[in-house]
């Protein structure tokens, strides 16, 4: 299939294809410069952050350094843990040189790392070395020396070993301190002086020569170790300094090498994709400049045909036609075809136009004839409809009025049933009120009949208190007696017998004045009980009495309840009547507005014959400007 045979379709898609593809070739030429790029400028990137770790690596190393010459016992864990970032730092500075290119730099890193791993072996042998010596003067072999000197040297007081002792006290601090030789020196001439001392008087095994022995052995061990501290601290200078020239070798060679490099690389890659893009770009645009220049002159000279028929056809020439190409996939040859049948299409229309305007002005005639008709009818239709009209809203207002007298009967009945109801449930009210006072009533003769009993109890109390009160007088009188023969020595006695035969009678006295007091009670008890039982019977004779009358009041309410029902039924069927008559009255209305709608519409079918009429004539003049072919 050759080119010129495709549809514009086709041809268009072609191009899009095409500018796809051009802007793919594009995308493609500026991702390859952009990845070039990216990757010189990553390793570039790589470059300075192995640079970067290996002075931060320095950086580390010489703050260990520093805390290495104020090393306490507080500060053994965070110097330990600044060696072990020492290493993992060597280690992290392997793995950076690994992503690097040149293989000098993976090489250097691996020196640093041994370096490194040598330095903090060092460096952790030296920490040892300072624990067992004494990182205060209360630890190690310092504490040793200093419980020695003080407990011990110093609380000797012989003359010819105080200065001695403090030379040596002078001396040792200062050699821990600055491990100075001549401080070394002059405190092992101190000891040798306090042992010359101490042999020459025999004192090897009291107190005082173990003391000196104690401090001369602490002191030449702890020589011991300040030598081994002396020379690894003399290995870690060297090492440290080795570390630090060549670091700062390697910083100076990856700034002058392989940073520079990368920093060329970056920018030649940079202006290679530039150079690629722009070289495709024009490409792609000038072809697509010259497809679209070509497609849109002819484009432009079939619009220009299809636009001159469509403006013959516009002034009522139908005799002309197009000539399509013989590509039939061409969409400008089948809208040539389409534009042919349109116009043949459109004579054969206004032909048939013509011969329906006849038809038209035919049927118009016999439309005006049965309209007339219709407005006979119409009218006729409208008179009897107002008649009825008028007859139904007399009916529906008639029908109101029952209802609404109904209504009121029917509200009066519903009042006195509400009365009837309110009166028996206050007569209820009555008759439960009055079997609560018979009940309460009926309590209360109870409550009287056990206070007589309590009386009852009482006085058999108060007789017994009376008894005891007579006995006692007894005994108090047969006391004084007895009292009056004692004679003298029975004189109190009778003092007390007589006050307990007056309190004997005080309480006859005060029993009696209770029994009369309960006897007044118990008659006044019976007396109440009396009333009581009276006010019993008349409050049953009550009770009965407000039944009576709830059982009446209860007839009288469901009589009205039975003729409230019945007036209800009749508002029902009266209410549905007016009802009924009302929608008669709106169906006779609506039919009254249907009937003047009707004639609306009539006048507005003369109105639409007028107007068809004018329609036809119109057709017939526009027809008439038409050519066929």
């Amino acid at each position: 299939m050759g080119l010129f045979s495709l549809s514009w379709k086709q041809k268009f898609w072609l191009l899009i294809a095409a500018t796809f593809v051009g802007l793919v070739l594009l995308a493609m030429a500026a991702l390859r410069g952009l990845e070039q790029v990216s990757d010189s400028y990553e390793a570039r990137s790589d470059a300075r952050a192995y640079q970067a770790a290996s002075l931060s690596l320095f950086s580390d190393w010489l703050k260990v350094e520093s805390r290495s010459s104020n090393l306490g016992p507080e500060t053994v864990a965070p110097y330990q843990g600044s060696l072990a970032q020492l290493q993992q730092q060597a280690d992290e500075l392997i793995v950076l040189a690994g992503a690097l290119t040149a293989k000098e730099v993976a090489e250097t890193a691996g020196t640093i790392e041994g370096m490194v791993d040598q330095y903090v072996q060092l460096r952790q042998t030296w920490l040892e070395l300072q624990q067992t010596l004494g990182l205060n003067n209360s630890d190690g072999l310092r504490g040793e020396l200093a419980t020695a000197m003080d407990d011990g040297l110093r609380q000797i007081s012989i003359s010819i070993l105080n200065d001695d002792i403090e030379l040596a006290r002078t001396a040792y601090p200062d050699y821990l301190a600055t491990y100075n030789s001549e401080s070394a020196s002059i405190a092992y001439e101190a000891i040798e002086g306090m042992q010359n001392v101490v042999s020459d008087m025999g004192w090897e095994d009291n107190e005082l020569g173990q003391s000196v022995q104690a401090f001369a052995n602490a002191f030449r061990q702890a020589n011991q170790q300040i030598e081994v501290i002396v020379e690894t601290e003399q290995r870690l200078e060297r090492l440290g300094e080795e570390l630090e020239t060549f670091i700062e070798d390697q910083n100076q060679s990856l700034r002058t090498g392989l940073i520079e490099e990368t920093r060329a690389q970056a920018e030649q890659a940079k202006e290679s994709s530039t150079w690629l893009i722009i070289v495709v770009s024009t490409i792609v645009v000038v072809v697509l400049v010259l497809t679209l220049t070509q497609a849109s002159r002819t484009l432009v000279g079939r619009l220009h045909d299809t636009v001159d028929l469509l403006s013959r056809v516009a002034g009522g020439d139908l005799t002309g036609r197009l000539r399509p190409g013989s590509n039939p996939r061409d969409e400008f040859n089948t809208l040539g075809e389409a534009s042919n049948r349109m116009t043949e299409d459109m004579s054969k229309v206004i032909r048939e136009v013509i011969g329906g305007n006849r038809d038209l002005s035919r049927l118009q005639g016999e439309l005006e004839q049965l309209m007339l008709q219709m407005s006979n009818n119409s009218e006729q239709v409208e008179g009897q409809t107002e008649q009825t009209a008028a007859a139904v809203q007399e009916i529906s207002h008639t029908t109101t009025e029952i209802a609404s007298l109904t209504n009121t009967v029917n509200h009066s009945a519903q009042e006195a049933n509400c009365a009837a109801q309110d009166g028996a449930r206050v007569i209820k009210s009555s008759v439960s009120s009055m079997h609560e006072l018979s009940t309460r009533i009926q309590q209360t003769h109870e409550q009287v009949g056990r206070l007589s009993q309590t009386g009852e109890k009482v006085n058999s109390i108060v007789d017994t208190i009376n008894g005891l009160a007579e006995q006692t007088n007894l005994l108090a009188l047969n006391a004084a007696i007895e009292a009056a023969r004692a004679g003298e020595a029975g004189r109190g006695f009778s003092v007390v017998a007589d006050e307990v035969r007056s309190l004997a009678e005080k309480t006859v006295a005060a029993t009696s004045g209770i029994a009369n007091i309960v006897d007044a009670l118990n008659r006044e008890t019976r007396e109440i009980s009396t009333l009581m039982e009276q006010g019993m019977k008349q409050a049953i004779s009550g009770e009965k009495s407000a039944e009576e009358a709830a059982s009446v009041i209860d007839r009288i309410t469901h009589s009205i309840n039975s003729l409230a029902g019945d007036m209800e039924q009749v508002v029902s069927s009266v209410e549905g009547i007016s009802t009924t008559t009302e929608e008669i009255a709106q169906k006779v209305e609506q039919i009254h507005v249907h009937t003047q709608e009707t004639g609306i519409i009539r006048k507005q079918l003369d109105e639409h014959t007028r107007q068809l009429a004018a329609c036809s004539d119109s057709l017939n003049e526009t027809s008439g400007r038409f050519r066929l072919g």
